[in-house]
């Protein structure tokens, strides 16, 4: 019975290593058949603005979120796959000011994620400006005297979400398909 038992174990266990010799054999020839391309300087990354921003809200160094709309291909291969996130930030705030003065806000898209995990540097920049109201601060100015001039602000400036932005890829990367 013990010969049995013993036979049986060996059995096993024998089977046991040579399904994981092939497990292991068969994951280094899928790693053989990755390709490494490279995702060249300037290629463009289209995104889009995922949350809408406000200069009246903003605060320099925020960070901002855009998500890739298309795919990026170099060869046919999808190097940055369309709903990949990107990030940013925002690079500079003016509030809205006296004399009718409109608030300005401006973000810069800082890096990707390819499809093998890795970071990828793209630049962009993307600024919007609030609706200036300084005509009208003038006739109010001359209607109520200079007290008038201080009354009437400009608008925030804002980037509405869904806001299409081109960023470019900083520097050549390779980027390992399948």
């Amino acid at each position: 019975m013990a010969i049995r038992k013993s036979k049986t174990l060996f059995s096993l266990g024998l089977f046991f290593s040579f399904w994981t010799m092939f497990i292991f054999s068969f994951n280094y020839a899928v790693a053989a058949l990755a390709e490494k391309v490279t995702l060249r300087e300037g290629i463009p990354v289209i995104l889009s603005l995922e949350k809408s921003l406000d200069s009246n809200f903003a605060r320099v160094g925020d960070p901002v979120d855009f998500v890739v709309i298309r795919d990026v291909k170099v060869n046919g291969k999808i190097v940055v796959e369309a709903g990949t996130h990107a990030r940013g930030e925002v690079a500079s705030v003016e509030g809205k000011g006296v004399i009718g003065k409109p608030g300005k806000i401006s973000v810069v898209v800082r890096s990707v994620t390819a499809v093998d995990g890795q970071d990828v540097s793209i630049r962009a920049t993307i600024t919007r400006e609030g609706k200036g109201k300084q005509t009208t601060a003038l006739l109010v100015g001359l209607i109520l005297c200079i007290l008038g001039l201080f009354l009437i602000k400009g608008e925030h400036g804002v980037i509405p979400a869904g806001s299409e932005v081109k960023a470019y890829v900083d520097y050549p990367v390779e980027i390992d398909v399948k």
